[in-house]
């Protein structure tokens, strides 16, 4: 996890799947998510 400011980042792998999100610091609600392959 990164935090910048309003929101944290981050990146999860699992089962060969990459997963990059970002998170409101307020809330704990997903703003940003995108996984590949």
């Amino acid at each position: 996890f990164r935090g910048e400011g309003d929101s944290f980042k981050g990146k999860l792998i699992h089962a060969g799947v990459t997963y990059d999100f970002e998170i409101d610091a307020y809330t704990g609600r997903a703003i940003k998510w995108s996984s590949n392959k």
